[in-house]
């Protein structure tokens, strides 16, 4: 599991291309247990700090590309990341998204 999490944050961490903020929202939690959105939250952060990218959090939800770019558009942040963990089991398959805020 702590594999998994590791190539999941480094591929996100690859691919930011946009700028040096990111605002992460919370993961939205399905059948799994909720500890995992605090839990991925500070894993992204941190990786993503120790890449030299300042963090931003918020409270807002968002369910799609087009929100998650308006949150980094009104925090004044270049990427937004968001996703979801899905629990199936005892497997459990996380979904993350980056976003530019220039709707490239």
């Amino acid at each position: 599991m702590k594999r998994a999490l590791t190539i999941a944050i480094m591929a996100v961490a690859g691919v930011i291309f946009a700028g040096e903020s990111v605002v992460i929202l919370p993961f939205s939690v399905v059948n799994a247990d909720p500890r995992w959105e605090d839990s991925l939250r500070v894993a992204f952060s941190k990786q993503l700090q120790d890449y030299g990218y300042e963090i931003f959090e918020t409270d807002s939800f968002c369910y799609d590309i087009p929100c998650a770019g308006e949150v980094a558009r009104r925090v004044h942040t270049s990427l937004a990341l968001f996703g979801t963990v899905m629990g199936f089991g005892d497997q459990v398959v996380i979904t993350s998204y980056l976003v530019r805020s220039d709707d490239e």
